[in-house]
């Protein structure tokens, strides 16, 4: 395989990632949606139901993530063993790319360094998440609140898993989402591939004999 070839190769599975995270986003918006209708329908009214969708943004949330990753990864390869960051006269368009992202990183540090597209799609995760446990909270809610006889077990058990819901969701944004956010993870996968280059591949000389 050529340079060419593996170039290519890679920019397209780079491209099936950043599909992919679209395509997780919209499947687990119709879910969410649905769940939501489900609770406030008659027939299966319970806030429990909307809920549950919390699981379908979180498992979502991770996939995307992990997607990110990839990508992340991939194009440090690229960048780096083959583009030679930037001196490669024939493949340039992930150094660029990473250039540019570099540029309007240290333009908006003073006051913004969520120019990752991970940023916007945790956002729009984290906001339906809210939705769906405003809904929550709305089927659940007593009917009355002038004695404690009249909240139900299902309204303290929506209030009790809130803030539950919202320590692991910035847990997770703190362990994982945040390096790929604000390049971190970028900068250890560039360093690694650099060192990779300056190490020779071992031949089938230099294996051990067993």
């Amino acid at each position: 395989m050529t340079t060419s070839d593996e170039y290519n190769s890679l920019r397209q599975e780079l491209i099936q990632h950043q599909e992919r995270r679209l395509t997780i986003l919209g499947l687990a918006v119709t879910a969410t949606a649905a769940l939501i209708a489900a609770g406030l329908n008659e027939n299966f009214r319970s806030a429990f139901v909307p809920l549950s969708s919390l699981m379908v943004l979180f498992s979502a949330r991770v996939l995307i993530t992990e997607a990110q990753y990839g990508i992340k990864r991939i194009s440090s390869y690229i960048r780096v063993v083959l583009e030679d960051e930037g001196e490669n006269p024939a493949l340039k368009w992930e150094t660029g790319s990473y250039k540019s992202r570099e540029r309007t990183r240290d333009e908006r540090k003073h006051y913004s360094g969520d120019i990752s597209a991970l940023a916007s799609f945790d956002n729009v995760l984290f906001g339906i998440s809210l939705v769906a446990i405003t809904m929550a909270i709305y089927i659940s809610w007593p009917t009355s609140l002038k004695c404690l006889e009249n909240t139900s077990l299902e309204f303290w058990l929506t209030v009790g898993f809130t803030p539950f819901w919202l320590l692991l969701w910035f847990y997770y944004r703190h362990r994982r989402v945040n390096e790929l956010i604000n390049g971190d993870f970028e900068l250890r996968e560039a360093e690694f591939w650099r060192l990779f280059k300056q190490q020779p591949l071992k031949t089938d000389e230099d294996l051990p004999i067993k």
